[in-house]
């Protein structure tokens, strides 16, 4: 395998993991900022 083929899929599967991840990251970033003490 050519080596920009290997950077691009790295770089889609990057993405890809940000398109599912970040969604997640902003819920418990919300939740942590609202309801801090209930997490305690």
């Amino acid at each position: 395998m050519r080596e920009k083929e290997r950077k691009g899929m790295r770089k889609r599967e990057k993405s890809e993991f940000l398109y599912f991840t970040f969604p997640y990251f902003l819920r418990y970033r919300s939740a942590n900022l609202f309801s801090a003490d209930s997490l305690l």
